[in-house]
């Protein structure tokens, strides 16, 4: 069984490095950063990535960042209101 970025035999799943490819290490560092950075102190339900808390991204093309939607309190409201009747 592969696991993240590395395979079964311990060997890097992958040949290059970016976003979408971390090792275990990589992928676990920003919810390390969440848990113990003082950066955060004050801040509630924000979107983290890559040790930082991230930007809105607009641009639908760009992999980075959360979109708009995913922090529209309206929508998130609307969301909380709805659920429980899904579920009657």
């Amino acid at each position: 069984m592969d696991i993240g970025a590395i395979t079964a035999t311990g060997q890097l799943g992958f040949t290059s490095y970016n976003d979408e490819n971390k090792t275990i290490h990589e992928g676990a560092a920003t919810i390390v950063w969440c848990a113990v950075s003082p950066d955060l102190n004050g801040y509630g339900g924000v979107y983290c990535e890559n040790g930082d808390i991230a930007r809105v991204a607009i641009d639908e093309s760009n992999r980075e960042g959360v979109r708009p939607w995913a922090i529209d309190e309206e929508l998130a409201l609307k969301l909380w209101r709805e659920t429980p009747l899904l579920f009657r």
